[in-house]
């Protein structure tokens, strides 16, 4: 029983750094050990290890940084003045149009025959796209914006409309330097003003913003704009918005016609 006490307490005890250890030898073992040559191993152990990179199943890290292009610069805005000056910068810019003279309070009205700098003009009523030629220029200088934001086609309810605003004072419409958009087209459809643009938000122009907030962000970036005017402005515009240029001067005195 003391035999057994005294096991149980050094069994318990701390051994000293250093010390040897007692180990017990199974029935057939021999001491030093052998290898299957019959001779004693190395006492030298050489530990095989691979290069230093991190195992199959737990592959880097990827960033999940977005990465976008730049967006394109555009000129110094240089619209031409009224008149064949207008009409010749637009030839220049691939513009297909038919000069008409219906318009009341143009300038230099125009009706838009093609594609505007890579977009699609698509009247929500079958309307042909009629306006002041500056405001074609206007448009198809900012379109490599649009176009870079991957925006094909835009629609829209009035370009020329002869109205007055809720102040009782003529729409930049009746001079044919207006356009109100309710819809553009990217990869994945149509996205519309009413219901895919984000009210209220600190950063329209941000990566992550949706894309009509992201174009309108971008397009009053360029200073090109009198008007530009979304759905956070107020309810009249809660399903539109609304573009327009400054007029010069040299439109028609409305108030004479």
């Amino acid at each position: 029983m003391v035999l057994s006490i005294l096991a149980l307490g050094c069994a318990r005890e701390a051994v000293p750094p250093g010390a040897p250890r007692m180990l017990v030898a199974a029935p057939g073992y021999a001491w030093p050990p052998t290898t299957s040559t019959g001779r004693p191993p190395s006492d030298t152990w050489t530990v095989a290890r691979g290069p230093d990179k991190p195992p199959a199943e737990l592959p880097a890290p990827r960033s999940q940084a977005r990465v976008t292009l730049p967006l394109p610069k555009l000129a110094p805005a240089t619209l031409p003045p009224a008149g064949a000056q207008c009409l010749a910068r637009l030839t220049e810019l691939g513009v297909a149009y038919e000069s008409v003279d219906h318009l009341r309070g143009v300038s230099t009205p125009v009706v838009v025959k093609s594609d505007i700098g890579g977009l699609h003009f698509v009247a929500g009523a079958g309307l042909p796209l009629e306006l002041d030629c500056r405001f074609a220029v206007a448009l198809a200088e900012v379109a490599p914006i649009l176009t870079h934001l991957g925006v094909t086609a835009l629609r829209f309810s009035g370009a020329y409309v002869y109205r007055q605003s809720r102040v009782g004072k003529l729409s930049l419409h009746a001079n044919g330097l207006a356009i109100d958009v309710h819809a553009m087209k990217v990869a994945s459809g149509w996205v519309e003003v009413k219901k895919d643009f984000s009210r209220g938000l600190s950063d329209g122009c941000a990566v992550d913003a949706p894309v009509l907030n992201r174009v309108a962000c971008e397009l009053k970036r360029t200073g090109r704009f009198k008007e530009l005017l979304t759905p956070d402005y107020n309810a009249d515009h809660h399903d539109h918005i609304h573009l327009a240029i400054a007029r010069t001067g040299e439109e028609p005195d409305l108030n004479s016609i």
